[in-house]
């Protein structure tokens, strides 16, 4: 899930996600600028899951886990998330799609 958490988080924390690039980089997986390459490089370095339907999750669970997960999202959160937003994010999550970034919507 932290791909696709970061693919969606990134982009509206970018001082965050320079962080977390750079901290990847360190160790030696990624360039440094790029959070998400970094991280992905690291889940295939360990041999990670990379899809919830692997571990468990079928498809028809998606909704009731987005459900499940929007009620315990922090008012924090780098960005709003909707149900809506937990289904797209888990559905590819289940599927094992990779993790894309999601552009952050303009501030007001």
């Amino acid at each position: 899930m932290l791909p696709h958490v970061l693919g969606y988080n990134g982009p509206a924390a970018p001082g965050a996600a320079s962080r977390i690039a750079g901290a990847l980089r360190s160790a030696g997986f990624g360039d440094g600028k790029d959070a998400l390459g970094g991280l992905l490089a690291l889940y295939a370095a360990l041999s990670a899951p990379t899809s919830l339907g692997d571990l468990g999750l079928a498809g028809d669970q998606v909704g009731t886990a987005a459900a499940l997960a929007l009620a315990k999202i922090p008012p924090s959160n780098p960005r709003p998330v909707s149900c809506e937003d937990l289904v797209a994010l888990l559905a590819r999550a289940q599927a094992g799609a990779y993790p894309i970034e999601v552009p952050a919507p303009p501030r007001p």
